[in-house]
């Protein structure tokens, strides 16, 4: 049996403590788009870019992991038009400025509710798809709610 990397394990216990359902909701295009984030006490919408189609509700890793890349963004990013720029979407979309305008508290609810949004794993790893992006992908590795 082989053995999970500290990051995997870490975003496994965030949802073993705080049990959390994803749904994919509007898309604006095929890798931009946001998903509903449910926890027992509280929903969000988040948008988030999967850029390889790995968004699955049945696989709670990597979603939780895209959601909190997605916050890592925002947190670190300067104002409104770089965040659209480094997405490729239209600065002119008055849902995104919306949205924008309206993640501080979401982020705020997010930290208070899971304690953390630090994904672990760098946005490269994802792009070259190393082994422990491959583990978030894993069936075995993957969070099962009764």
């Amino acid at each position: 049996m082989s053995k999970v990397s500290k990051p995997v394990v870490r975003l496994q216990q965030i949802l073993k403590d705080k049990p959390t359902q994803f749904q994919k909701l509007d898309s604006i295009d095929e890798f931009n788009f946001w998903v509903e984030v449910k926890s027992r006490s509280r929903s969000w919408e988040i948008f988030i870019q999967d850029e390889y189609n790995d968004f699955d509700p049945e696989k709670p890793l990597i979603a939780l992991w895209l959601v909190f890349d997605a916050l890592e963004e925002y947190e670190e990013g300067d104002d409104f038009l770089t965040w659209c720029t480094g997405y490729g979407l239209d600065p002119s979309n008055s849902k995104l400025l919306d949205y924008y305008r309206a993640l501080g508290k979401t982020l705020v609810e997010v930290k208070k509710t899971f304690g953390t949004i630090d994904s672990w794993i760098a946005p490269l790893e994802y792009q070259l798809r190393t082994g422990v992006i491959l583990e978030l992908l894993d069936p075995k590795n993957q969070i099962k709610y009764e």
